[in-house]
């Protein structure tokens, strides 16, 4: 909450790291308990994207990359190296409160908000592929909100080139595990506000790629919006 917790903002530096090793999760409300790890993936953070597309894994864990990026971090965290920066807003959702819950908890789902945004900060050298990274990987493991808490959260996610709007939810009904999201890009003449609330309206399939759509690369230039494998058929359910 606004006013409690540590105010100040810490440097972490990059990294490398061993084949096989593992990437802590730490639980979203308290920051010194581990509930999981996110297997180690060979390869650069950009060509580890491609894997986390592939259907979920039955793991509690998110595969580690051979290296990760530096970044600030406050609450949450902030801005990279590559200047890839995020905002946090909180936002009601039509998943109800506490339906999802995280594997510590009983729960299915393994990633909180804070890991999430650290994960796309570590990992990524542009905007574009952050939002597509977050959104895979919540696909993959799952992801929740703290107890009590409002759903949905919302992410400005920018660069030097792009900024975009990054949207997402614990899955619906009956489905284990799993996120619904979406990202649209804000055009380079326009500006954005989101004050804890969904502010994209509309997705058209045809400006978008589907994580389950084999042909669409996420990191494409002719793609200005994205979102999960879950998100059309949760949208035809609800009518």
């Amino acid at each position: 909450a606004e006013g409690s917790g540590d105010p100040g903002v810490y440097s972490v530096p990059r990294a490398s790291h061993k084949p096989h090793s593992l990437r802590p999760v730490r639980s979203n409300s308290d920051r010194s308990k581990i509930i999981g790890h996110v297997p180690q993936v060979g390869g650069s953070p950009r060509s580890a994207l491609s894997h986390f597309l592939s259907p979920r894994r039955a793991c509690v864990g998110a595969p580690q990359v051979r290296s990760t990026f530096a970044y600030l971090r406050e609450g949450y965290a902030m801005m990279n190296e590559k200047q890839v920066s995020m905002g946090e807003s909180t936002t009601s959702s039509i998943s109800p409160v506490d339906a999802v819950k995280s594997v510590d908890n009983g729960g299915d789902a393994l990633l909180g908000i804070i890991d999430l945004i650290e994960l796309g900060l570590e990992r990524c050298a542009t905007s574009r592929c952050a939002v597509a990274l977050m959104g895979s990987l919540a696909e993959a493991h799952g992801f929740y909100q703290d107890p009590g808490s409002p759903t949905g959260e919302a992410l400005v996610v920018g660069d030097p080139s792009e900024l975009w709007i990054f949207h997402i939810l614990p899955s619906l009904g009956s489905q284990r595990g799993g996120a619904i999201w979406a990202a649209s890009r804000v055009p380079d003449d326009h500006v954005t506000s989101v004050a804890n609330n969904f502010v994209i309206r509309t997705i058209d399939p045809a400006q978008a790629a589907g994580s389950n759509d084999s042909k669409a690369e996420p990191r494409s230039h002719s793609r200005r919006q994205l979102y999960s494998s879950s998100l059309l058929p949760a949208a035809r359910s609800l009518g």
